[in-house]
C-alpha cells in the first residue's frame, strides 16, 4: 500500500460507514485478494518492531480475514458466470497468504461465522468452506 507510512492501534471505532455501491470493498474486482495480501504485507511489515507487535499482528490478521470474506462476497455478488465465480472463490481460498494466517491465536478472534469458514480453509475443506460462504451468502 504506497500511501501508508505510519499505523496505530487505537480501542476505540474511528471508522464511520457510509454506504457506496461503488466503493473498493463492494465493487467486484479480479485483484481484490492480491491487494488484501499487500495490505496485510505492509501491516505487518510497519508494525514489525513496535512494542505489544504480537498482539497488534493478530488485530492485523484478523482484519485481513473480514477483507479476505469481504472479497468473497464480492465474487457471489458479481456477474460472473456461475462457473467463473466457483473458480474465483476457490483461488480465494487456496491463496498461500491466506493459510499463513490461520494460526489458533488468530482464528480465535475471529467471529465465529468466520473462524468456522476459515478452520474448514485450514483444514483444507475448501468444499465446505464454499458451501459455509454460499449458505452464508443466501445462494
Amino acid at each position: 500500500i504506497p500511501f501508508v507510512n505510519t499505523v496505530s492501534v487505537v480501542p476505540e471505532n474511528l471508522y464511520f460507514y457510509c454506504y457506496n455501491d461503488t466503493s473498493f470493498t463492494r465493487s467486484y474486482r479480479s485483484d481484490m485478494q492480491k491487494l488484501n495480501n499487500a495490505f496485510l504485507e505492509k501491516a505487518l511489515f510497519l508494525v514489525g518492531g513496535m512494542e505489544h507487535s504480537e498482539k497488534t499482528e493478530v488485530c492485523i490478521k484478523v482484519r485481513y480475514h473480514m477483507y479476505t470474506v469481504a472479497a468473497l462476497k464480492q465474487v457471489c455478488d458479481s456477474d460472473l458466470s456461475k462457473k467463473d465465480k466457483k473458480v474465483a472463490v476457490w483461488d480465494i481460498l487456496k491463496d498461500s497468504v491466506l493459510e499463513k494466517t490461520l494460526e489458533k491465536k488468530v482464528l480465535s478472534m475471529d467471529k465465529k461465522s468466520i473462524r468456522l469458514m476459515l478452520t474448514a480453509v485450514k483444514l483444507h475443506c475448501y468444499w465446505l468452506a464454499y458451501l459455509m460462504l454460499k449458505y452464508r451468502m443466501g445462494r
